[in-house]
Order: C-alpha cells, then structure tokens, then sequence
C-alpha cells in the first residue's frame, strides 16, 4: 500500500501544472501538443504508460546522450522500459558498436537479436547467441 501511494504522489508531482499527461510530454519534450497527440494515437503503449515511467526514460535516454530530436524521431522508445534499453546499450557496446539511433533499441526482441548475432558474428566471426 506505502509503494502505491508513494508512486500516485509521484505522478501527481511529475504532472502538477499540467492537466494530462499530453502536456507534459509536450513540455517536457518542447514540442506541440497536437505532435504528442498524433505520438499518442501512434503508439498506444506510450499513452498507456504513467508520467514517472516516460519521466525516467526520458532522463535515463538523456544521461545515455541522445536529445530531444532522438525521442521525437522514435518516439516508441518511451513505450519501452528503462532496463532493457539500457541492457541493449551495454550489449551493442561491448561488440563495439555505437548506438546513433533509438530505432534499433525498440526492435523485437527476434529482430534484436538477429541482429546482434549478425554483428557479433562480422565482429569476432563467432556466433555465441544460439
């Protein structure tokens, strides 16, 4: 019960001053409501989602040095949770590849990791993902 409560605080105080949660992508994303509306119709998992989860993907993708412009041109990235991105980020690193785009994060997780076995595989010629 103490867990529900100090998450509803937290999503009341993420989204104090904005009536839903619409304007405080828009805010915090520093684009048009009406651009969060059409991400919002597109990807239903991110309307679905609460202010303190897109609050912390937001950061977490921020401190990882991708911008503003990342998330708006992938914006299913705020669909997906922090943990995983985060693995993958660590994953394509240590088989030296530098993450430029958001699009390879949101993959399935069949097409990720076809992928990273293609990569691994060019890399080191070996293919340790089965």
């Amino acid at each position: 019960m103490d867990r529900y409560v100090d998450r509803l605080n937290q999503e009341q105080a993420l989204l104090s001053g904005h009536k839903d949660i619409k304007s405080f992508l828009s805010k915090r994303l520093g684009c048009s409501s009406a651009f969060v509306a059409d991400i919002l119709f597109r990807v239903p998992s991110v309307k679905r989602a609460s202010a303190s989860k897109l609050n912390d993907m937001i950061e977490f993708l921020y401190a990882q040095g991708f911008g503003t412009d990342h998330i708006l041109e992938t914006p299913r990235i705020l669909g997906h949770s922090v943990e995983t991105v985060h693995e993958r980020i660590t994953e394509l690193a240590s088989c030296g590849f530098k993450v430029n785009s958001l699009f390879l994060l949101c993959q399935t997780t069949k097409n990720y990791n076809s992928f990273v076995r293609k990569l691994r595989k060019d890399v080191t010629g070996l293919d340790d993902l089965g």
